[in-house]
């Protein structure tokens, strides 16, 4: 079989080009013509149809609109309009990337995903500094996204943000430290069905001092807009929480079980916040000559995926995806590539599937630090240079105008 070849192409800047002359439309939103009466404008429309027009808009422009007038500006703030942009918003991609020591910087990254083409397009515009410091980018909800800060003996500082409004909060301090040796996992859900968002923190570590070999693992619970963290108990006989994949209102882990070792998906159901095992992970390698076993867990088409990277035998990586959710037996190969006549580095790390784009190409994302789109077809992996500075950390955003006032307004310290 044909090894993979790499190609490496850098990404594009999207640049904002100012016309020689105003357009018709332009002149018919400015506040600074006044419009003949025999001429009708968009603001003579019905306010559900304005709506409708303008959701249709990527966030830069929808910001650009709620500038043009106080009718705009209302009418772009409503909960009806937020919910509907929300539901037709493009995917990008949210990048964190260092700033001196710390990571400060959100970045975002247009994808253009068209049947035959695929693109990416960093916009400086939209590039977000919250003015903290963060070394974790936890995940991205109907456009708000959580950051945590963390250092040893301290408990962690938590931020949800939203870049698009340039706003964040800071949550109060979570009840359990992050010391030797626990070990902390934090996740970001959202219920569909109370509309609540929550922040859920894993600890793991000895249940008794003198027993280091006896594990319990703790959860606690953070619902925006409450003030306080509150404990939901422990989590027995699994290990290994770490990176949250997020789907039908659940935060999903692949963990082990202590005794036998063997990998199972746990699910934690946001909105009644109880936990339980879902499924046995599908077949996976062996632990490799690395000593471990490299798996990660991730949401691709709408399906749980199983990413395993750990393989000796046929130098090979193998993404799971689990068509009917909660059956073991519906998970099938997907995607399958040769790690043959590739450079070391892409064997024995974390490998996480982001999406599958229109033409068939999958977004990947290696390690956190590299970008890539794999192509089943040529079995090529094409390098992407999403943003000036390199990639520290990525995940999938949905641009919205959910603003932290109106989500429970009790959220702490927010600063715009």
């Amino acid at each position: 079989m044909a090894g993979i070849s790499i190609i490496s192409r850098p990404i594009a800047t999207r640049q904002t080009q100012t016309p020689i002359r105003p357009s018709a439309q332009d002149q018919a939103l400015s506040t600074d013509n006044v419009p003949s009466p025999l001429l009708p404008t968009l603001l003579d429309l019905p306010s559900h149809v304005i709506a409708d027009i303008l959701s249709r808009l990527p966030a830069k422009n929808v910001i650009h609109c709620r500038c043009v007038c106080r009718t705009f500006r209302k009418l772009l703030s409503e909960p009806y309009f937020i919910k509907l942009h929300l539901s037709r918003s493009p995917t990008t991609l949210i990048i964190a990337q260092y700033d001196s020591a710390e990571l400060k910087k959100l970045k975002l990254v247009e994808l253009e995903d068209e049947p035959d083409h695929h693109d990416l397009y960093y916009d400086p515009v939209m590039e977000f500094s919250p003015g903290v410091g963060f070394q974790l980018l936890v995940g991205s909800v109907n456009g708000l996204v959580c950051l945590c800060s963390f250092s040893q003996h301290e408990s962690d500082t938590i931020y949800i943000c939203n870049p698009t409004l340039r706003q964040y909060a800071t949550l109060p301090k979570p009840k359990h430290e992050r010391k030797y040796p626990f070990l902390i996992d934090t996740a970001f859900g959202f219920s569909s069905v109370s509309g609540e968002y929550k922040v859920v923190r894993m600890s793991e570590g000895p249940a008794d001092d003198r027993r280091l070999s006896t594990y319990r693992t703790a959860c606690e619970v953070y619902t925006l807009g409450t003030g306080s963290w509150r404990s939901v108990g422990d989590v027995p006989l699994l290990e290994g929480w770490y990176g949250a994949a997020s789907l039908n209102d659940k935060l999903h882990w692949l963990v082990s079980e202590l005794e036998g070792q063997e990998r199972v998906i746990c699910s934690f159901d946001v909105e009644k916040e109880v936990f339980r095992t879902l499924s046995p992970a599908p077949p996976l390698n062996p632990i490799s000559s690395s000593g471990y076993q490299i798996v990660s867990l991730t949401v691709l088409q709408g399906c749980l995926c199983v990413c395993d990277n750990s393989a000796d035998d046929g130098d090979i990586v193998v993404c799971w995806m689990m068509e009917d959710y909660g059956v073991k037996e519906s998970c099938s190969k997907e995607i399958v590539i040769s790690k043959k006549f590739v450079q070391d580095w892409l064997s024995y790390e974390m490998i996480y599937p982001l999406k599958v784009l229109k033409d068939g190409d999958v977004l990947i994302l290696f390690w956190d630090v590299r970008l890539f789109s794999y192509s089943p077809k040529s079995q090529t992996l094409e390098d992407l240079a999403c943003a000036p500075g390199g990639i520290m950390l990525v995940v999938l955003h949905d641009p919205s105008f959910v603003s932290l006032r109106d989500v429970r307004a009790s959220i702490l310290f927010e600063k715009v």
